[in-house]
């Protein structure tokens, strides 16, 4: 942990000083915790941005059901790496990426399969100590050396990309008229303990360019569009 980091990082994202991800990181450098730590990194929406989005009730409920079931997988050894993949394999997995690509697929009768999920492979890697996952800055180290000589070297050795939409760039553009209607402060106004005023705001910075809050806003759109259908 970084001492005053969480802070600054807290000051920065008002000013619009940081990227969203890269204060959101900042943010989990500048916690202790460890179960606090993983929780900051891994959720899709900063601690400090939630909290100007809702209740201090509904961030204080939100906080202790998710440190609940996330201190399980780091008691005994809470600063293992051994022990944020556990997490991550029995929380963020089923709850979030296998969810979705389970939906996502079966929506449009695809079949998708993770390899490396499987039991067999999952029991073996889970065993292994943590020093043979990452070393010295390197990632997926036993994964790059199995595949060494079959995957080309440039494969092995670039960056890891992830799948990300380009959520900012459809909420300015295709998404703008249905995001102004359902981020409109009158029609947030209908969900309990959310800071409609805030988020409306969080909204025209986003149109402004000031900053990227393409993923947060996509999530409130979300729910925004489900409480008009279905909400009371």
């Amino acid at each position: 942990t970084v001492p005053g980091l969480g802070p600054t990082a807290r000051a920065g994202r008002r000013l619009g000083v940081f990227p969203a991800r890269v204060g959101q990181a900042l943010e989990a450098l500048g916690t202790r915790d460890p179960v606090r730590n993983h929780l900051e990194w891994s959720q899709t929406i900063a601690g400090s941005l939630a909290a100007t989005l809702f209740d201090e009730d509904v961030i204080r409920e939100h906080k202790r059901s998710a440190e609940a079931s996330f201190a399980p997988y780091f008691e005994g050894n809470p600063g293992a790496l051994s022990a944020r993949l556990r997490a991550d394999l029995f929380e963020w997995l089923p709850h979030n990426l296998l969810q979705k690509v389970d939906r996502a697929s079966m929506a449009f009768s695809l079949e998708a399969r993770v390899p490396y999920l499987a039991l067999p492979v999952v029991r073996f890697v889970a065993a292994l100590p943590d020093d043979v996952k990452i070393r010295g800055g390197e990632t997926k180290r036993l994964l790059r050396l199995a595949l060494a000589g079959i995957v080309p070297a440039k494969i092995l050795e670039r960056p890891k990309q992830g799948f990300d939409l380009p959520l900012a760039a459809w909420l300015r553009g295709p998404l703008r008229s249905l995001a102004a209607e359902r981020l409109d402060e009158r029609a947030l106004a209908r969900w309990p303990g959310l800071n409609a005023k805030e988020a409306a705001g969080l909204f025209a910075r986003h149109l402004s360019g000031a900053q990227d809050f393409g993923l947060p806003l996509f999530n409130l759109l979300s729910v925004s569009i489900f409480l008009d259908r279905y909400g009371v």
